[in-house]
């Protein structure tokens, strides 16, 4: 009859024996394994004609996480494997389609913007928007909660303590946005366009644009209190705003201005098939 080992140290330091195979035990407890290798026949047939045996033995020696039947990993026969610890996962959030273009956008060159528009027949116009705007009240991102960490237990049974859940945010809350807990959106507390910065999700319903409208701004549907643009409207760009719009700067042709609100212009509105309602 095996000897019973009830000392886990020397468990580990010498093996378990039962039914005249050596088991050894792994240095971090998280499996059991046969030392030596089945290479004979007999030897296979002797050791799963006995492995209830083998289990029964095993869990005398304190051995609590005995598989149902042994697995074969990289040519070692594991008879017993621990439940590792999960970790948790922090809370995040992730932006809907409409928001992704403000972080995902790349700079283009102006000879890009050509390629891109002869292959692809698209106005680039539409595609490379700087300034998305949310009404109050739309979703801007899905929020989705952090997730604690579950504890394991090695062979033995011991608790294995899972690493701790990192307590730092990775996003954080303007005053014009809020959280919907029960729909698990970051809504927009009032219309305006969506700033992210530094990590920082918020709305400004006021909104400069120290430059022109271009390609590097894209056509522009604002919607918020004021919009002002201290450059120019460029060729063939548009400016649709729901609030005030002041422009410093002039239009070019083909531009398009619709204004539902108050327009205060202090450049030159010029250029064939320019368009401006208010």
């Amino acid at each position: 009859m095996e000897e019973k080992i009830i000392d886990k140290e020397k468990a580990k330091e010498v093996g378990i024996f039962c039914e005249d195979f050596l088991f050894r035990v792994s240095s971090d407890d998280l499996f059991v394994y046969l030392e030596e290798p089945l290479l004979e026949e007999e030897e296979k047939k002797r050791f799963y004609e006995n492995w209830e045996k083998i289990k029964d033995c095993l869990k005398l020696n304190g051995v609590q996480l005995v598989l149902d039947q042994p697995e074969v990993v990289e040519e070692k026969i594991i008879v017993a494997k621990a439940y590792p610890p999960k970790e948790g996962l922090p809370e995040r959030i992730e932006f809907l389609p409409k928001f992704l273009k403000l972080f995902e956008r790349k700079e283009e060159s102006p000879e890009d913007f050509e390629k891109i528009e002869e292959s692809e027949g698209e106005d680039l116009r539409e595609r490379f928007q700087k300034i998305i705007c949310a009404v109050q009240g739309e979703p801007i991102a899905k929020w989705y909660p952090s997730v604690p960490p579950t504890p394991g237990l090695n062979i033995w049974g011991d608790v294995i303590e899972p690493p701790p859940l990192s307590e730092e945010k990775s996003f954080e809350l303007g005053e014009n946005v809020y959280l919907d807990e029960k729909e698990n959106l970051i809504k927009a507390k009032i219309s305006g366009v969506v700033i992210y910065a530094r990590g920082k999700i918020d709305i400004s319903p006021e909104y400069v644009l120290k430059g022109d409208v271009d390609f590097s701004v894209g056509n522009i549907h604002f919607i918020g209190k004021k919009l002002t643009i201290q450059g120019d409207v460029k060729y063939g760009f548009t400016v649709e705003c729901k609030g005030i719009l002041e422009l410093k700067g002039c239009t070019e042709n083909k531009v398009t201005l619709k204004i539902e609100g108050s327009f205060i212009s202090e450049g030159i509105l010029r250029g064939e098939d320019t368009k401006i309602e208010v």
